[in-house]
């Protein structure tokens, strides 16, 4: 009976002390104690305000436009030639109930994520020629959160050199904590 108690007590507890979030700009992963005690926010909140796209003109706006409005890109992607996309990311994540289940939250548990995104695509000039945002809900399962350590950080070097051919500053410990990698100072 005790040893029953004792894996009952560790399951549930690794469901909820799980590092969830992989998307946080100003201070590394989430704790269990941010999760369970309300939502937090992660990423670049600026691309969630509308005023922020009012002087963004498709055809017109360029790379140093779109670094003045909303920073360093959280990622670039320049898989498609001769055309680049500065990515961005914001979410906000909150535990989900299911963790508090003997367990099944250790299966069917983790966090409830609102991520919002905007992708900026450039043509060869650096010209903005599309603008596209997104919200979704998502869930990331406690298992999956395990996976999830495993995330290609390849993106920080792709930011660090679209910053240099720009002659952009590049704040690399911002790269880093916005999936977790690093701490906040």
């Amino acid at each position: 009976m005790k040893h029953l108690i004792l894996i009952s007590a560790v399951i549930l507890l690794s469901g909820c002390a799980t590092k969830q979030s992989r998307l946080n700009e100003d201070g590394g992963g989430m704790s269990a104690s941010e999760i369970m005690f309300g939502a937090k926010s992660v990423g670049n909140s600026e691309i969630k305000e509308i005023g922020k796209y009012r002087n963004i003109k498709e055809e017109l706006s360029t790379k140093s436009n779109i670094y003045d409005e909303f920073g360093q890109p959280a990622n670039v992607d320049s898989s498609s030639p001769p055309e680049t996309k500065w990515i961005y990311y914001y979410a906000t994540m909150s535990m989900s109930a299911a963790n508090w289940i003997p367990f099944y939250g250790l299966f069917d548990g983790g966090t409830n994520q609102d991520i919002s995104s905007a992708e900026f695509v450039f043509d060869a000039e650096g010209v903005l020629i599309e603008l596209n945002t997104s919200e979704k809900k998502a869930q990331l399962k406690n298992l999956e959160s395990l996976e999830a350590g495993k995330w290609d950080t390849s993106y920080i070097d792709k930011v660090e050199a679209e910053m240099d051919k720009l002659g952009l500053p590049f704040d690399l410990k911002k790269a880093q904590r916005l999936f977790g990698i690093a701490e906040a100072d």
